[in-house]
């Protein structure tokens, strides 16, 4: 049903803001998680232009990201400074997972096609 809403508001407006729908706890622990982790550095500029792969990658990201000056990836295996931070871990897999839930509903009404690592 709110997969439904969503669409149909993606549709007519071309826009959506979805609120987490996590628990208050979870949302609680996972600003903790990252309030620490800006007070140990770990935040740090989208991307590090090392060679022509990094190079096309921070191209093809750079609308998105235009506004992020410091950001950390929450990914499953990462950096040593994201181990312990389960709470992040596992608000951020919620959203992949609900948002994956959207492409085929996206792709009939909308005509959007995207995969899991956010690539349209």
């Amino acid at each position: 049903v709110a997969a439904t809403k969503i669409v149909e508001c993606l549709k007519s407006r071309g826009v959506c803001v979805v609120q987490a729908n996590a628990p208050d706890q979870l949302l609680e622990s996972a600003f903790y998680e990252a309030s620490e982790l800006w007070k140990d550095g770990a935040f740090a500029p989208p991307f590090k232009v090392h060679d022509d792969r990094s190079m096309l990658e921070a191209q093809l990201w750079n609308q998105a990201l235009k506004d992020e000056e410091r950001v950390v990836w929450i990914r499953d295996s990462g950096k040593q400074e994201l181990r312990g931070m389960n709470a992040l871990k596992l608000l951020a897999k919620n959203m992949s997972d609900f948002v994956g839930g959207l492409g085929q509903l996206l792709q009939k009404e909308v005509g959007i096609e995207f995969d899991r690592i956010g690539h349209a």
